[in-house]
């Protein structure tokens, strides 16, 4: 399991990628999110630990790749990431997907705020 970024300009007629990045997730965070996927029970403590983990992890593969192709904070209009998909359930009385990697951890490490 590895993250996969793209870098991207994005106008009304076309994406044209600019640039793209493989970024390591550490064995131990893979562990944990394959655990929760896999119905372990955590505390919400834990919950949040691992939220916070991820965000922070995403925010450095993203500032990896600005690093590599010489951008700052100030030439990104935006950062999508939809985060780690832990539990999805599209039946039942109240259908839901959840998903982790905190967005607020990733507008503090990389200064970008433009993050959905």
């Amino acid at each position: 399991m590895v993250l996969m970024l793209c870098l991207a300009t994005i106008d009304e007629r076309r994406v044209a990628q600019l640039a793209s990045l493989s970024w390591p997730i550490p064995v131990s965070l893979k562990q944990a999110v394959l655990d929760i996927c896999q119905g372990q029970q955590l505390t919400l403590s834990q919950f949040g630990q691992l939220d916070t983990q991820l965000g922070r992890l995403f925010a450095d593969a993203v500032n990896a790749l600005l690093k590599e192709q010489n951008l700052q904070a100030r030439d990104i209009v935006a950062i999508g990431c939809h985060g780690q998909t832990v539990w999805h359930e599209p039946t039942g009385v109240a259908p839901h997907t959840l998903q982790i990697g905190d967005n607020n951890q990733i507008v503090a490490r990389t200064g970008i705020t433009g993050c959905r």
